[in-house]
């Protein structure tokens, strides 16, 4: 991709999962545009996120 549009999509979580899987599947694919700490951050947030969400809704969810 371009450059700007590069730097814009690197801000989403998704892209850089898809990096890393075309870096699984391509042996010749290299890790540039991946971003660990961000990507670990950002999934400990939404994970601390949804928790939190299943708190708060657990006494209305009957099985």
């Amino acid at each position: 991709l371009p450059e700007p549009y590069r730097t814009w999509l690197s801000w989403f979580p998704l892209t850089q999962i898809f990096e890393l899987a075309r870096y699984g599947q391509f042996e010749s694919a290299t890790l540039t545009y991946v971003d660990f700490p961000y990507l670990i951050g950002t999934n400990l947030f939404l994970l601390f996120i949804g928790l939190l969400a299943l708190k708060a809704v657990r006494r209305s969810v009957h099985l």
